[in-house]
């Protein structure tokens, strides 16, 4: 038994030590500088991601959106660590443009052109040992994201040894992130943010044979914009920062997601909707942004909503939405009266036809405002930035017709000076403006260090009236404003501000107007309608009079007072 005995332990210090000893083979660590907006990112990535497909278990790949040649909605959705990973960490100097264990592969063409990347360059790493081994798993609980493994030493290393964690989408489709004009459908395994930031976990910085590293990080993934958390994985390297070289990446796959309740579903906002609305009667069909909370999946949820307290719609919803997947879903029109402030509400209710789990998050609001009013004739003022050929822009009427535009994109000759156009609208109805860019940075020129001014765009009408105005302070790739053409008047629309009083409102039929003492002469007194038709109008020869509203339905109107070149107008409500 002794002897047996001291054979087990033997045999058992021979296995901890063949194992303490073992090699790991090398896993090949590509990453790619990549844009929805690039043509020859659209031409090139196909291949690339053959190439990686077919060298699954061998290849770790990541892509980072990056912000040239134009619009890319996702490096809009982590500008900072994008630009410090792809610009001052590894220089990247087009797109596409790719590194292989923090190298730029070389080749026949440039420095990392993706033509340069052979199945033999992945054999000869993939058949490396490395360092370190790395094992890693994640899981998704309650939307926070928990990451866990470790990193064995396989042999004496030394160097400036960071360990990186970055957290990856593996498929976001053009639906989900809109923008992109280079034809591509579907972006693969894309860079959403590195846990604890681009620096970094610190590691030790001199390994011996079975040293080892514990992970255990988490991270709320609720601070990101996720197109789709089914996708998330996440990606772990082991890189030397002295000379960037990747010695041992891994990849955690099939993430599970779990959440606390069963049935539930929220309400993450109203989306798609223009800032504004113009006064009067309108309809409007709002968007919303639903999330499946629960575990089980979502396949029904009524959803009720109303705009400005009116009477409750229901649009009872059908599909298919997994665990903190969303879905947007454009409800049936709604009409209502426009008002100085409009409020579109909208509630969750009954996931899969039984009672949410959790009402917290049912509810979402949005806020309209009332769209500037202007007169017929109108004057665009563009002063360009250094780039007039990336903007155009366009006038669509209540019906969605085009009743102006700039003819397509200006030409380069006229960036950095003024361009004045102008155009005629019908009266009495409402506009929506929408300004574009190619590139998606708007007139925000000054960001660039070729460029070293801001453009910016006035709408101004016949009597200087302003119904848009864009500062060139923000990027944007297309912006709409709507504006109406209700009241067409020289005088100052807002110049009784604060000079008159209307009571009682809301009145039965009987108003009385008091102006100020310092208004004299004749007083116009007109009443409209909410969608602008006017209904009375007399003149006034003191400052204090009746308007009888008597006649009128109930409902909310507009008294105008015009005395001279000032003018104010108000809501009066009639409740009989």
């Amino acid at each position: 038994m002794k002897k047996n005995y001291t054979l087990f332990l033997f045999l058992f210090s021979l296995l901890f030590a063949f194992q303490a000893n073992a090699q790991s083979k090398r896993m090949v660590m590509i990453e790619e500088a990549t844009q929805a907006s690039c043509p020859p990112c659209a031409t090139l990535n196909p291949a690339l991601q053959n190439l990686v497909n077919a060298n699954d278990g061998k290849v770790v790949f990541m892509g980072y959106q990056v912000w040239w040649p134009g619009f890319d909605p996702m490096y809009l959705d982590n500008p900072a660590e994008v630009d410090v990973r792809v610009g001052d960490y590894y220089g990247f100097a087009f797109a596409p443009q790719i590194t292989m264990q923090g190298s730029f592969v070389t080749g026949g063409g440039d420095a990392g052109a993706l033509g340069n990347l052979t199945q033999a360059k992945i054999n000869a790493v993939a058949n490396q040992d490395s360092e370190f081994d790395m094992a890693l798993t994640a899981e998704i609980v309650n939307g926070e994201l928990r990451v866990n493994g470790r990193v064995d030493a396989t042999m004496d290393v030394s160097g400036n040894l960071r360990l990186r964690l970055a957290i990856i989408e593996h498929i976001i489709d053009i639906a989900d992130a809109p923008g992109g004009t280079n034809g591509e459908t579907e972006y693969h395994n894309v860079f959403k943010k590195f846990i604890g930031g681009t620096a970094g976990i610190d590691l030790a910085d001199a390994w011996v044979v079975g040293d080892s590293f514990i992970i255990n990080e988490t991270f709320d993934l609720g601070t990101l914009n996720i197109y789709n958390y089914s996708e998330v994985q996440v990606i772990g390297m082991v890189q030397n920062d002295a000379n960037k070289f990747i010695h041992q990446a891994a990849i955690a796959k099939d993430v599970p997601i779990t959440v606390e309740f069963e049935n539930n579903s929220g309400a993450l906002g109203i989306v798609n909707h223009a800032p504004s609305v113009c006064i009067g009667n309108q309809t409007l069909s709002p968007s919303v942004e639903i999330q499946n909370t629960g575990n089980a999946e979502l396949t029904s949820v009524d959803i009720i909503y109303n705009i400005n307290g009116g009477a409750d719609q229901t649009y009872n919803w059908t599909g298919s939405v997994t665990t903190l997947a969303k879905a947007t879903v454009t409800l049936d029109p709604y009409s209502f009266v426009a008002e100085a402030d409009n409020v579109i509400n909208v509630t969750l209710a009954n996931p899969n036809g039984v009672t949410d789990e959790d009402t917290s998050d049912n509810s979402t609001t949005a806020s309209l405002g009332q769209a500037p009013e202007g007169g017929t004739e109108y004057t665009i003022t563009l002063n360009f930035d250094c780039w007039a050929q990336e903007n155009s822009w366009e006038i669509r009427n209540s019906a969605g017709t085009m009743v102006a535009s700039s003819g397509g994109t200006y030409p380069s000759s006229v960036s950095q000076s003024q361009v004045v156009e102008g155009f005629t609208l019908d009266p009495d109805d409402c506009y929506t403006f929408v300004f574009m860019d190619e590139y998606g940075d708007g007139m925000h020129g000054s960001q660039w260090n070729s460029c070293t001014v801001d453009g910016n765009i006035s709408i101004k009408d016949q009597y200087d009236n302003e119904v848009y105005y864009y500062d060139g302070s923000y990027d944007v790739a297309e912006e709409s404003s709507g504006f109406s053409s209700t009241f067409v008047s020289a005088v100052n629309e807002a110049g009784l501000k604060g000079q008159v009083e209307m009571n009682p409102n809301p009145t039965s039929g009987i108003l009385n107007v008091n102006l100020s003492g310092s208004i004299n002469g004749e007083t116009q007194a007109q009443v409209f309608t909410i969608d602008g038709r006017m209904v009375q109008s007399q003149i006034m020869d003191s400052r204090s009079f009746q308007l009888n509203l008597s006649t009128l339905n109930n409902g909310i109107y507009l008294v105008r007072l015009v005395n001279g070149e000032k003018a104010i107008t108000q809501r009066v409500t009639v409740q009989k």
